[in-house]
C-alpha cells in the first residue's frame, strides 16, 4: 500500500485530500478536506499577494504538511493556481513555503488545472448528453472545457473568479443595481471567450458539470434552504432556476446574514454572489437546465489524473 497527499493552493481556498492505494490501484479516502485563506485577496489583475492571505495560506499548509505525514503520506503533490500565476512576489511566497514547510509548490497553467480535473471528472458523471462542458469556478479563474463522446473539443481558462469578480466589481451587500450592471458587464465579457459546441454537435444543450468549491457550496446552500445537512455532495444537480433564485437571495442579505445561512462557510460569503452569477451565466450561455456537481477537483486529479 502507498499513501500519497496532493494539496490545491488557491486563490481562495486550499484544499488537501490524501489516498491510501491499494496494490491493484484501488484507494481510500483518508482525509479530504478544504480551508478558507483568501490568498488572492485584493490581488485583481496583478500586483502582491495579501500579507494577511500569505501568513493564512501558509499557517493551513503547515496544519496540512503536519496531517499528511501523520497520516502516513510518503508524498505530497503541491499545485498552485490562479493567484501565484498572476501575482508578482509568487515566487517569493513559494520560497517561503519551500524553506518554513519543505514544501515544493509548482505552478501550474489554467489549461493543465482543467486538464487534471476533468481526467477524474469525465468518468464520474452519469451517461447523458455526448457533449459535456466542465467548469470550475475558482477564486481568480474559470477554467471550461468542452468534451465531446469523451474527447476535448476545446478548453480556456478566462479570468473571471468569484474573489476577483468580487473586487472588480466593487460587490458589497445587499449588493446594489450599480454592483449588480458591473458585475454583469465583467462576466459576459470575459465569457465572450467561451468554447462553444461545434457546427453540427449543438442537436441538444451540452451537460454541465461543475467543479470546485464554489459550485459545491451552491449545493450546500441550497440544501441549508431546505433544511438538509451539507452531506457528500457528489453528483448532486442543480437547476437554473434554483440557481437564479438563490442569486436573488444572496443579494438581498446583508454579509452577516449569508454568513449566518445554513450550511454556508462563512469565509466564502463574501464572494459567492459572484460565484453565483458565473455559475448562473455559464447556464444561461449553454442552453442548460441544470448542472451536476462533481465534488473531483484539481486536488483528485494530482493522484488520479
Amino acid at each position: 500500500m502507498s499513501v500519497r497527499a496532493a494539496i490545491d493552493v488557491g486563490s481562495n481556498s486550499v484544499k488537501l485530500l490524501v489516498l491510501d492505494f491499494a496494490r491493484d490501484g484501488s484507494y481510500r479516502v483518508l482525509a479530504d478536506r478544504a480551508v478558507v485563506t483568501g490568498l488572492g485577496r485584493g490581488l485583481g489583475e496583478g500586483g502582491q499577494l495579501d500579507p494577511a492571505g500569505v501568513r493564512e495560506t501558509l499557517d493551513c499548509l503547515a496544519v496540512f504538511v503536519l496531517d499528511a505525514f501523520a497520516l502516513g503520506a510518503d508524498e505530497i503533490r503541491a499545485a498552485g493556481t490562479s493567484a501565484l500565476r498572476r501575482a508578482t512576489d509568487a515566487a517569493s511566497f513559494i520560497a517561503q513555503a519551500s524553506e518554513e514547510l519543505g514544501l515544493r509548490i509548482v505552478v501550474i497553467s489554467g489549461e493543465e488545472e482543467a486538464r487534471l480535473a476533468r481526467a477524474v471528472a469525465l468518468r464520474e458523471l452519469p451517461p447523458g448528453s455526448p457533449d459535456v462542458v466542465f467548469f470550475d469556478v475558482g477564486g481568480g479563474s474559470t477554467e471550461l472545457t468542452m468534451c465531446h463522446d469523451a474527447a476535448v473539443t476545446a478548453a480556456r481558462s478566462l479570468e473571471l473568479g468569484a474573489r476577483r469578480c468580487t473586487e472588480a466589481a466593487a460587490v458589497t451587500h445587499p449588493v446594489d443595481q450599480a454592483s449588480c450592471d458591473r458585475l454583469s458587464d465583467l462576466i459576459r465579457l470575459a465569457l465572450a471567450a467561451a468554447p462553444l459546441p461545434a457546427d453540427g454537435e449543438g442537436a441538444k444543450p451540452p451537460q454541465l458539470a461543475g467543479l470546485g468549491g464554489t459550485a459545491s457550496e451552491v449545493v450546500w446552500i441550497l440544501r441549508g434552504q431546505r433544511g438538509e445537512p451539507r452531506g457528500d455532495p457528489h453528483l448532486a444537480q442543480v437547476t437554473r432556476a434554483e440557481t437564479a433564485g438563490l442569486l436573488d437571495l444572496l443579494g438581498e442579505l446583508t454579509l452577516p446574514q449569508l454568513q449566518a445561512l445554513p450550511n454556508a462557510d462563512p469565509k466564502r460569503s463574501a464572494v459567492m454572489y459572484a460565484g453565483c452569477a458565473i455559475i448562473l451565466e455559464l447556464l444561461r450561455l449553454y442552453g442548460a437546465r441544470q448542472f451536476t456537481l462533481v465534488d473531483r477537483g484539481l486536488r483528485w486529479g494530482l493522484l488520479l489524473g
